[in-house]
């Protein structure tokens, strides 16, 4: 049995709630080493009335300061105060010795707070950018720890035709953008794999880096089930163009819900927070993979609408159920691991829909080459998390080899063993296995 987790220091933006069985440094919260950079913006100082658009968080408002003032020799502070600007100021320092000027991001809501003075100028972006355009990217800021090389910016906040770049999706892809969802624009950016590039530190600029001496080693442990190469019972299968993507393009964040949050709604007394989004299906699929994380994983479900529909008419109440996969939590006593050595609290098994040849008990592969297809994607939204993910990877094949083998082939295909007889590895129910591997409301709908 595996000690209790003990989650190491945490930087002041983590949203992991005390006792979590998971570190908050997994969902990579903006950190005071990173400030954010923001192309679309120029900034400008004003000593009257407020900004038409604020400056959303104290990350971009460092790097405003830095920018207008031409320095990176001030204070930066961050707090409630009523008798300064919302958001963005910068003031004189007064303090012998110290930077001549101060950068103050205030946190009171702009009802309670003053107005641009010559006291307290205002950093003000000089335009307007439409929220989820905002271009730009988190720059890292290394200390004068030893251990702490980070350098550099992490990947781009925009739009990219090969889909390389953090951007997300309007309605029908994704409704992220209708929810105003942080992950999708840079100036709202809270945390998540942009947050967490190569060598950059996790905690917060004051707080020392750890154990710099001692080196955490983990070690990965592989189990193969294997079976003789017989060509005519294979068919290949290769990565499917379908990502079935409901992200920027992939993550996005999962907000503490309440009453007026989106996306949130109460299901079985549970606060749950539900992401959608429809696309044209590519080929067939053999395989799917959902990507969820542990501490929020609920579900991600897929349908299939008639040939023709419209994106934005392709939802749940009109598709036909193809997948529906849904976690297996660790110390819940779930059937088939429980006082298994795999039932350990804070883990889950994801299962993945497979299908193949109906002699072994699979259904055929489903083809949904130009079939509107609907994504579902369900979170505990309890807590709030950064950096959720709602990614859905098939594996699949060509229209033209998508048929059934000849019966000698199925034969062949059923007589393989396993080499070393049946697997005694305890496996969650969920997981496929030959009786019932792709879980199907109906046969998806013929494509014209």
């Amino acid at each position: 049995v595996p000690p209790p987790f003990v989650a190491g220091p945490l930087p002041r933006a983590s949203l992991a709630p005390k006792g979590a069985q998971h570190s908050g440094l997994l969902e990579c919260p903006m950190t005071t080493r990173l400030t954010k950079v923001v192309d679309s913006a120029t900034y400008a100082a004003v000593d009257n009335g407020t900004c038409v658009e604020p400056i959303y968080t104290s990350y971009e408002c460092f790097q405003a300061a830095e920018d207008l003032l031409r320095t990176s020799d001030l204070a930066k502070e961050e707090g409630t105060a009523p008798d300064r600007p919302p958001g963005c100021s910068l003031s004189h320092a007064d303090r012998p010795g110290g930077p001549a000027h101060r950068a103050f991001f205030n946190l009171a809501p702009p009802s309670a707070a003053a107005r641009c003075s010559a006291a307290a100028r205002c950093v003000c972006p000089e335009r307007a950018t439409p929220f989820g355009e905002a271009t730009g990217a988190v720059l890292y800021h290394p200390t004068s720890q030893p251990a702490d090389i980070g350098r550099g910016k992490a990947a781009p906040f925009r739009a990219s035709s090969s889909g390389g770049y953090k951007r997300c999706r309007p309605w029908p892809a994704s409704d992220l953008l209708a929810h105003r969802n942080p992950t999708c624009d840079v100036r709202h950016y809270r945390g998540g794999q942009y947050a967490c590039s190569h060598m950059w530190s996790l905690l917060d600029a004051d707080q020392p880096i750890p154990w710099a001496d001692r080196p955490l080693v983990f070690r990965h442990k592989y189990r193969f089930w294997v079976q003789p190469y017989r060509e005519e019972a294979v068919t290949r299968v290769s990565r499917s163009p379908n990502e079935l993507l409901l992200g920027s393009p992939w993550e996005y964040d999962v907000p503490t819900c309440g009453p007026a949050v989106a996306g949130c709604s109460r299901e079985g007394g549970l606060w749950v927070h539900t992401v959608r989004g429809s696309m044209l299906g590519k080929q067939s699929i053999a395989h799917l993979n959902s990507h969820c994380h542990a501490p929020t994983c609920l579900s991600t479900a897929l349908y299939a609408c008639a040939v023709g529909t419209p994106l934005v008419d392709c939802n749940a109440s009109v598709g036909r159920l193809v997948c529906e996969t849904r976690p297996v939590y660790g110390g819940s006593g779930a059937p088939g691991i429980s006082g298994s050595r795999f039932d350990e609290a804070g883990y889950i098994a994801l299962a993945d829909c497979l299908w193949g040849d109906e002699a072994l008990g699979l259904e055929a592969p489903a083809d949904v080459d130009g079939v509107p297809l609907h994504i579902v994607k369900k979170a505990n939204a309890t807590f709030g998390h950064y950096g959720e993910m709602s990614g859905t990877r098939t594996w699949g094949m060509a229209r033209d080899r998508v048929q059934r083998r000849p019966r000698d082939a199925e034969a062949a295909a059923r007589s393989i063993p396993y080499p070393h007889g049946t697997p005694t590895h305890p496996i969650p129910p969920q997981y496929p296995n030959p009786e019932a591997a792709a879980r199907s409301a109906e046969r998806l709908p013929a494509v014209a």
